[in-house]
C-alpha cells in the first residue's frame, strides 16, 4: 500500500509541475497569452506577450486596446454576432507559434456563446461600439462572427481608468 501511495503521489507531482499555471491547452477558449496595443485611431502601438488572436486576415479591427469606456469593432464584411468571454492570462505559451494552430473554424459559435458573459446577436453592420460600463476591469476575449460564418477574435483589456501599459502587462 505504501508503494502505491508513493507512486500515486509522484504522478500527482509530475502533473502539477507540467501544468504550472493550470493551463495545458494552447487553444483553450478562455486563455489570453498576450495582446496587441491599439490606439484610439486603430493603429498598432505595440504588443504584450504572445497574442493568441485571429483577425488580421479577416479585415477585422477592434480598438482601442486597452479600452476604457467604449470598444469599437469594424469589419469590411458585415458583423453578424459578437461574444465577450472573460479571459485568463497565462505566460505558459510564450513560445507557441499561434499562426500555425489558430484558424477560423477552431471554435464553434455555440461553444463561444456557452462561455460568453456578454453577447450581441443579429447585428448585420460593419461598425459597432460596445459600452464597457458593465464589465469589471481585466482581460477579455472578444469573438466576432462575420456574415460568411467565419470567426475572428482578439484579446482586449478593459479598464475603468487611464493607466500605462506597464501596469496591465501580465507577460513582463
Amino acid at each position: 500500500m505504501k508503494k502505491i501511495t508513493i507512486v500515486f503521489s509522484f504522478f500527482i507531482f509530475l502533473n502539477a509541475c507540467s501544468n504550472i499555471e493550470g493551463v495545458s491547452d494552447p487553444i483553450a477558449l478562455e486563455i489570453v497569452t498576450g495582446m496587441n496595443l491599439i490606439d484610439t485611431f486603430g493603429n498598432n502601438a505595440g504588443t504584450l506577450g504572445n497574442p493568441n488572436v485571429l483577425y488580421s486576415n479577416l479585415n477585422v479591427s477592434m480598438y482601442p486596446n486597452p479600452a476604457i469606456n467604449i470598444l469599437r469593432v469594424s469589419s469590411v464584411a458585415g458583423i453578424k454576432n459578437v461574444w465577450i468571454v472573460k479571459g485568463n492570462p497565462t505566460s505558459v505559451f510564450k513560445n507557441t507559434d499561434f499562426n500555425a494552430i489558430l484558424n477560423r473554424e477552431l471554435y464553434t459559435n455555440s461553444e463561444i456563446k456557452s462561455k460568453s458573459s456578454f453577447d450581441i446577436e443579429a447585428i448585420n453592420n460593419t461598425n459597432i461600439a460596445i459600452d464597457l460600463a458593465r464589465f469589471e476591469q481585466g482581460y477579455y476575449r472578444v469573438f466576432i462572427e462575420l456574415e460568411d460564418g467565419s470567426i475572428a477574435w482578439d484579446n482586449i483589456y478593459f479598464k475603468a481608468s487611464q493607466t500605462d501599459s506597464d501596469s496591465i502587462n501580465y507577460w513582463k
